[in-house]
């Protein structure tokens, strides 16, 4: 069993595609805990300062999704949508009594990666024909029935690290064939997509202060209108401290759309000083258009009071 997670961009890396997806608490979680193991054969090999990393899916497994009606599942009935599209009131009626299904699927492709490691300065190339974890929905009104699929996504990306004094940069850019899309129509499209992220972390007054601060663009090339948008721009980052001789910690995770309305606030206070234990307290707070992320969760704001620990 392998847990494969490759990327350098925290959040929205566009290399990790290999890994299997967690979606049960859809993005509240940090991303290592948003990571599952799988089936894979997988070989590691170091040529001087280079890397190459290849993997095989030879058992597809999907990313884990909320039951039907859970509050974070990707599939709202009410508003007659799902997660990334708009709402589609015409279907109103479909949505409310369709039968949610899946496409099986065998292989999950494979993907090479080559990096190399060279102070300051790192970078990597990544190839790829890989299932995306993440469903695409397919809708069926004639059979009453919504199938969640995972097509063959093709992709060439490129991504480096430069390590300063100062502050770390990173970057990633990214093309995507076969893409699925959907038409105003309700068929399946496919669309090649260009993507670029970039970022950089930095500690400002100190190490007890870590500012992490990123970029996201997406366009699609698609030839029609879709109920998916097809330009994409946001912001997203972290922000935490510690105080009290290391014994609290607060933080702020964000996120917010450029050209969209779609906001993600997480405040968070813990108490790491009860060694191995920790006690903490979170508000996770959504708001947006309903074609983002933030809309699409905006009533399922939450406070949440936990304790991790280690045994």
């Amino acid at each position: 069993m392998q847990t494969v997670v490759w990327g350098r961009v925290d959040a929205v890396s566009l290399i990790d595609r290999v890994a299997r997806v967690d979606l049960r608490r859809f993005a509240l979680d940090e991303i290592k805990d948003r990571r599952l193991p799988q089936p894979a054969l997988r070989w590691e090999q170091e040529w001087g300062e280079f890397k190459s990393d290849a993997i095989w899916l030879a058992g597809f497994q999907e990313a884990l999704v909320p039951v039907d009606g859970g509050v974070w599942h990707p599939i709202n009935r009410g508003r007659a949508h799902v997660l990334g599209t708009a709402p589609m009131p015409n279907l109103a009626p479909f949505f409310a009594a369709a039968i949610v299904g899946r496409v099986n699927h065998q292989s999950g492709g494979g993907a090479l990666r080559i990096t190399h490691a060279g102070a300051p300065f790192d970078y990597g190339l990544t190839l790829g024909r890989v299932r995306q974890t993440l469903p695409y929905f397919q809708f069926d009104p004639v059979a009453g029935r919504i199938r969640s699929s995972h097509p063959i996504n093709r992709f060439a990306s490129a991504d480096f690290e430069i390590s300063g004094d100062s502050a770390t940069w990173r970057g990633e850019v990214a093309y995507t064939r076969d893409v699925p899309m959907t038409s105003m129509a309700g068929q399946t499209l496919t669309a090649t997509s260009l993507e670029a992220a970039a970022g950089v972390e930095f500690f400002p007054g100190g190490r007890d202060t870590r500012v992490n601060l990123q970029m996201l663009l997406r366009s699609v090339d698609v030839g029609q209108a879709t109920f998916e948008l097809q330009r994409y721009a946001s912001i997203n980052g972290e922000v935490e401290t510690s105080f009290d001789q290391g014994r609290w910690k607060a933080g702020l995770r964000f996120a917010g759309g450029l050209n969209i309305n779609d906001s993600y606030l997480s405040p968070r206070l813990t108490f790491v000083g009860w060694e191995p234990h920790e006690l903490y307290i979170t508000v996770h707070w959504f708001s947006g258009e309903p074609r983002g992320f933030g809309g699409f969760m905006r009533n399922n704001n939450a406070v949440a009071v936990g304790v991790k620990t280690r045994f």
